[in-house]
């Protein structure tokens, strides 16, 4: 261990001695006696590459860790022996072979390489066998591979595979390895899947601090009939919201990349100024581009009713200036929905690594009262530190304009609280009118900067730290000013669902914010 980290520091001459051990004076302990010669540091000199290079030198560099002028390391060099065979390999070269070639120049302490790369034979997959899926059909697990029968190796494919399969969500374990075939360039691949439940009939509870006490039951099958469809039928009552909803997709419609679904439901809410109600369904469908980018469509059509309004409310309704902000009664909104994600994650599940970065647009106005354009760019960047603790970045902006009509009060932008900015109650980092509503902004950002860390691995407990910041507003593009929180929490994925546990506090406090801070807790996978 001393050895490599020397080397990965630049000391390529280091040499440790064995351990000479003997008794202390005092008869009861070890005295251990390593001797380092640890030599000179070298730094990167010239890099070159020889032999089967099948890419432009530059695109190899791009891909390395190793660069001119750095510091040696014995663990970058094999990460980059890595790179190159991978690359390699994805043109169908499976078993290429790449040989680092080291000159040390002792008068100015660098040292040059060279890679030397033997490609040798293009190698093709014979035979993908699927196995430990009592299940699950074959094609499902299939459609998720990234090799094909008759087809050319691809290192990244084989990783992709894997990655795939887990994703999906039906598996506990999946494991890719490849076996020599009959013909020297074939391969046979071997799947071996251990599968998981993926129905569930639950009956129990949650409470979030938003919405209060929730009772809930539901059926729910994210593998319905073995062929990948996803279904869902639920219902959930409570204190400040009572949710009816029951769907259906297919995320391999007729056997196409095409993903389509469709639901329906009914929700009513207790706000603040008022109550909503509303009864709607939605046909949706979405298509990738490729393993990394994907699009999403949907169409919806809601009826909402606007009741139970509060004194000030219902002044403002009354007010010919304000009427329109404060609908009451029942309305209708048609809409069309698209989205394109780019989502590099390791584990969609659970991200360590990768990002995820979505634009959405929402048109409502193809027939309906309700007439607006929303707009939202949400981005979310994953850095794995050492061991399992992960920094994340997100970063949220929005805009909703009018489009033949007023914006109506519910579908403007409402902040604060457990999922956006934590310390401040929620729906209350909004623009007010003169009667004390909060209207909702036509403008809005926010984001955080979280830090989450593994308390009790076995348990699924990970612990939390954050940094909070935003506002909505109604005006110019520049937000009067931004709030910000910080705190920590404790997150559990338990078996009634996520769980999470976090105390924020204002950094930045208006008059009437609570400066100590709060609370908040959220149980059950309905929030």
């Amino acid at each position: 261990m001393i050895a490599d980290h020397y080397m990965n520091n630049g000391y390529i001459n280091v040499k440790v001695s064995e351990p000479t051990v003997k008794l202390a004076e005092d008869q009861e302990s070890l005295l251990v006696d390593i001797v380092i010669t640890e030599g000179d540091q070298y730094r990167i000199g010239e890099i070159a590459f020889r032999g089967d290079i099948l890419y432009p030198e530059g695109e190899i560099r791009k891909n390395m860790k190793t660069e001119s002028g750095e510091v040696f390391s014995r663990a970058n060099l094999r990460a980059d022996i890595g790179t190159i065979t991978d690359m390699t390999a994805d043109k169908g070269y499976a078993f290429n072979n790449v040989n680092p070639q080291t000159t040390p120049h002792p008068e100015n302490k660098t040292l040059d390489l060279a890679f030397e790369v033997e490609k040798g034979e293009l190698v093709y997959i014979n035979r993908i066998s699927i196995m430990g899926n009592s299940k699950t059909r074959d094609k499902v697990a299939r459609r998720e591979m990234r090799l094909m029968e008759g087809e050319l190796y691809s290192a990244t494919g084989f990783k992709r595979s894997k990655q795939n399969l887990m994703n999906t969500g039906y598996f506990e374990e999946a494991n890719v390895s490849t076996a020599k075939a009959d013909s020297a360039n074939k391969l046979d691949v071997n799947v071996d899947l251990k599968e998981k439940a993926t129905g569930a009939f639950t009956i129990g509870g949650g409470y979030s601090s938003l919405d209060g006490l929730i009772f809930q039951g539901s059926v729910s099958q994210s593998n319905f009939l073995g062929l990948g469809l996803k279904g869902n039928l639920s219902a959930a009552i409570g204190g400040n919201t009572n949710t009816y909803s029951a769907g259906l997709t297919d995320p391999y419609f007729l056997d196409t990349k095409w993903t389509l679904g469709a639901d329906v439901y009914r929700s009513e809410r207790d706000y603040d100024d008022f109550s909503r109600r509303l009864t709607g369904g939605d046909i949706k469908a979405g298509y990738p581009i490729t393993d990394f980018i994907s699009t999403f469509w949907m169409y919806k059509y809601e009826i909402k009713d606007i009741y139970n309004p509060t004194t000030a409310y219902l002044t403002a309704h009354n007010n010919p200036a304000y009427a329109e902000y404060y609908p009451l009664n029942t309305t209708t909104t048609s809409s069309i929905f698209g989205s394109i994600t780019n989502n590099t994650t390791d584990y969609r599940f659970d991200p360590s690594s990768g990002m995820v970065n979505t634009f959405s647009v929402e048109y409502a106005g193809l027939g309906g009262d309700n007439k607006y354009v929303r707009e939202v760019l949400d981005n979310t960047i994953f850095y794995p530190l050492w061991w399992k603790f992960v920094v994340s970045t997100k970063l949220v902006l929005g805009l909703v304009q009018q489009a033949g009509g007023q914006i109506p009060i519910d579908e403007r932008f409402y902040l604060g609280g457990i999922g956006t900015i934590r310390g401040y109650s929620a729906r209350t980092v909004s623009p007010k009118d003169q009667y004390g509503n909060y209207i909702g902004g036509e403008k809005e950002v926010f984001g955080n900067v979280e830090f989450k860390f593994p308390l009790l691995p076995e348990f699924g407990i990970k612990g939390v730290g954050f940094f909070d910041y935003g506002n909505a507003w109604t005006g110019g593009y520049k937000p009067p000013d931004i709030l910000m929180s910080y705190g920590a929490g404790i997150r559990w994925a338990s078996p009634m669902g996520p769980l999470r546990l976090e105390y924020g506090i204002p950094i930045n406090p208006r008059s009437g914010d609570n400066k100590s801070g709060r609370f908040e807790f959220a149980i059950g996978s309905l929030f």
